[in-house]
């Protein structure tokens, strides 16, 4: 059929087989096609024997990656349907994996937004109840990390690393089960936005400094209320030079 043809010149490209050989993932190379919407929903994938020998790896690789993408809700896998394409509703889009795959096809200011607004609700509930809830150990987790973006202020790769440890240990000291799940996608989300950031403002950590050791502060001396706005405020800043960065970055 016209449209298996079209799958199979898409998976078949030059710049895709380079990503393969990079990345060494059948559903990362999948997943990229689907996320950027070369494979649109209800497309069916061609059958495994042609796929496999399309995307040049043996049929076991192709089924794990299959079955990552259908457990991460991209596809579907039926019984004399085939392998199909879910819509968009249907993926795990807090999953790191899909948000690692967006971030790189597909980063659009509506759906990173939304992801800061989940930041913006999170982290705020976090410092409130790290407030309440710190032990010596989780002081002393907060206070390295800090200690490491100053350190590090100069190398983005380890002020990058330093600051994911701080709010990471804010998820922790929060010592809640349900908040802390959300770690992965904070942590992604970060991830990319530091890396765009740092594109277009080296010295962008440099100015954030200040805003962390407020929100340090207030957790340390138990202010909830503090603590809250201070992080809100970060991550609205944090929002807003990550806006600005993804209108400055050049095309591809």
């Amino acid at each position: 059929m016209a449209y298996m043809g079209k799958t199979l010149e898409l998976l078949q490209a030059p710049n895709n087989v380079n990503r393969r050989r990079l990345h060494g993932s059948v559903a990362h190379e999948i997943a990229v096609l689907i996320i950027g919407g070369s494979l649109p929903p209800g497309e069916v994938l061609p059958n495994e024997d042609t796929l496999s020998a399309a995307l040049n790896v043996s049929r076991t690789a192709y089924r794990e990656g299959i079955r990552t993408l259908v457990a991460k809700g991209l596809l579907s896998a039926r019984p004399k349907v085939g392998t199909t394409v879910n819509p968009r509703a249907s993926w795990n889009i807090l999953d790191g994996d899909v948000l690692s795959w967006y971030f790189e096809v597909a980063p659009d200011p509506a759906f990173i937004t939304s992801l800061f607004e989940l930041r913006s609700i999170v982290e705020p509930a976090a410092a409130r109840f790290a407030c309440e809830r710190h032990g010596p150990d989780e002081a002393a987790m907060m206070k390295a990390a800090l200690e490491g973006m100053k350190q590090s202020h100069t190398a983005p790769h380890l002020i990058l690393e330093a600051d994911l440890a701080f709010h990471r240990a804010i998820l922790v000291s929060s010592k809640n089960e349900a908040i802390l799940a959300l770690s992965s996608v904070i942590e992604s989300t970060l991830r990319w936005s530091a890396r765009l950031k740092v594109l277009t403002s080296p010295r962008i950590y440099e100015s954030s400094l200040p805003e962390h050791e407020s929100v340090l502060e207030a957790i340390l001396a138990r202010d909830s209320a503090g603590a809250a706005e201070q992080l809100r405020v970060l991550v609205e800043r944090a929002l807003r030079q990550t806006l600005e960065a993804l209108e400055q970055r050049p095309a591809d």
